[in-house]
């Protein structure tokens, strides 16, 4: 179907997915010794366009079972969905690259992840790298233990469209967010966000160490609940009426 769930799990190498507009799947690898299985949970009935399709990668071996080493293939993975496709996508030590599809559901431990032109929803997580969202819409969740994550371009698609950004020692970068409820956090990083304000919007920013910078229009209208730790001062070009 149009909007086929699609799953894949490796070992290590890197996975990129991309949008087209044909209602199938293909997957390729260009190891010699990797086999693909294209597996349609429910059945293989030719006649039913698959919901739900799952992608095992395994070594070429006569002597290990699909089931055993699916999960643990070593090698880059190039996949074409629809473009109205929900992606399941986890590797443990390679980066993941997403392009044009409605949802992507993302998870690597050591690899970078991007991605762009998501139309619906975007969830992903790096423990020791970066991650980096553009040109999408939808809500957003992202999570990075060490990792600099970077948004631009976020439009909403309705108003339940929320982003929520946490990473404990990278710094966070939000750059023209339409969502009206943000949630960015940060231990030791730094915080920026650039662009206007959705209105009616809420926003809360917590970091720790690091600096919290906000870069509006000059004629922005809103209002500022601020707290600083000891030592900490606020800086605003805007005239700032405090309470």
């Amino acid at each position: 179907t149009e909007n086929v769930n699609v799953m894949l799990t490796t070992g290590s190498g890197r996975i990129s997915v991309r949008g087209w507009d044909r209602k199938e799947v293909r997957a390729q690898t260009m190891q010699a010794d990797t086999k693909i299985e294209l597996r349609k949970a429910g059945g293989t009935d030719a006649a039913n366009p698959a919901m739900r399709l799952e992608i095992l990668v395994y070594e070429d071996s006569e002597d290990t079972a699909v089931e055993d080493n699916a999960c643990e293939a070593d090698t880059d993975v190039i996949v074409n969905v629809p473009r109205g496709a929900t992606v399941y996508l986890k590797t443990e030590n390679g980066d993941i690259e997403v392009d044009d599809v409605a949802e992507a559901h993302l998870e690597t431990t050591d690899g970078r992840i991007e991605a762009r032109r998501i139309s619906k929803a975007t969830e992903a997580a790096s423990v020791n790298n970066d991650i980096a969202l553009e040109d999408a819409s939808g809500r957003v969740r992202l999570n990075s233990f060490s990792g600099f994550i970077e948004v631009r371009d976020l439009r909403s698609s309705d108003g339940s469209d929320f982003v929520k950004i946490k990473t404990t020692s990278g710094d966070i970068l939000l750059d023209r967010i339409g969502p009206a409820r943000v949630d960015a956090s940060t231990i030791g990083g730094e915080l920026r966000l650039m662009g206007p304000l959705a209105r009616g919007g809420v926003y809360n920013f917590t970091t720790t160490t690091g600096d919290v910078t906000i870069m509006l229009p000059v004629d922005s209208s809103f209002e500022l609940n601020a707290k600083i730790s000891e030592g900490g001062e606020i800086v605003t070009e805007f005239p700032l009426k405090y309470k």
